[in-house]
């Protein structure tokens, strides 16, 4: 299975085949803590993803800066979570989950007096829903977004934002830039991919059966196109058709596979 075929099969329901609060902080080296009842503590961490590689790559990071992580898979295990356990003083919400969507328990618990103090993230590719455009204090109540091809410096950067943490330089440490251009460009063109597919859900096999794909979602593939060359800065002359060569490539295989169900 190549790394394509892999990441969309990973984004759930789309495959390949079926396609704190104002408690003070403080950061020990790492590790953050806060205040709680006057000990310092590890901060409460909530991700509400789909198993994948991207929600592997948070939970490891927040832990790593040393926060108490808890991992649920949907929407409705996150709303119960909410409701019966401890409550967490940061959440990470997929924008679509399964069940009941991150956008809806963002609503919800800003609208809830006994989880206000909650700092919300919410995870999803944000560059054409015209609702992700908005200043996060308008999103749904979000405090911030992420997209899932953050790096570790950025979202360590996010984490103190959140938390109240001034911002530290870390000279020295230059993780902050993606390993391999090309990797970086292809997991950007498939997150921009799954976007478009997943707001076109209902009609996007007819399209791609009767190679109506591109015509009819013209506009979004165009948007996303610009979104891309904004984000992948290179002389290199084969990153700008990575973007279309993902696309077509999905075509190809999608097609392939609707064909042998008829």
């Amino acid at each position: 299975m190549s790394d394509y075929e892999s990441d969309l099969q990973s984004t759930n329901p789309i495959r390949a085949k079926d396609i704190l609060s104002d408690t003070s902080v403080r950061l020990l080296g790492d590790a953050i803590t806060i205040n709680v009842n006057g000990k310092q503590e590890p901060p409460l961490v909530l991700i509400a993803d789909e198993p994948r590689a991207f929600r592997s790559f948070l939970r490891k990071s927040l832990e790593d800066m040393g926060c108490r992580v808890i991992v649920l898979d949907d929407g409705a295990a996150t709303e119960e979570y909410l409701r019966d356990s401890e409550t967490p003083h940061v959440a990470f919400l997929n924008v679509v989950l399964r069940n009941i969507m991150g956008f809806e328990i963002c609503e919800k618990i800003r609208g809830n007096p006994a989880l206000k103090k909650i700092k919300i993230v919410l995870i999803g590719a944000i560059f054409r829903i015209d609702r992700f455009r908005r200043n996060p204090a308008n999103l749904y109540g979000a405090d911030d977004y992420i997209e899932e091809f953050i790096v570790r410096q950025d979202l360590r950067e996010r984490m103190r934002k959140l938390l109240g943490l001034p911002m530290i330089e870390e000279p020295g440490n230059d993780d902050s830039k993606p390993i391999d251009l090309m990797e970086h460009a292809q997991r950007l063109a498939r997150t921009i991919l799954t976007d478009i597919l997943l707001y076109n859900l209902e009609k996007a096999d007819q399209w791609i059966l009767e190679d109506k794909f591109r015509t009819e979602l013209a506009a979004e593939i165009q948007e996303g196109e610009q979104y891309f060359l904004s984000k992948i800065t290179s002389d290199r002359p084969e990153i700008p058709e990575i973007y279309h060569h993902t696309i077509d490539e999905y075509l190809r295989k999608r097609k392939r596979e609707l064909a042998e169900k008829l």
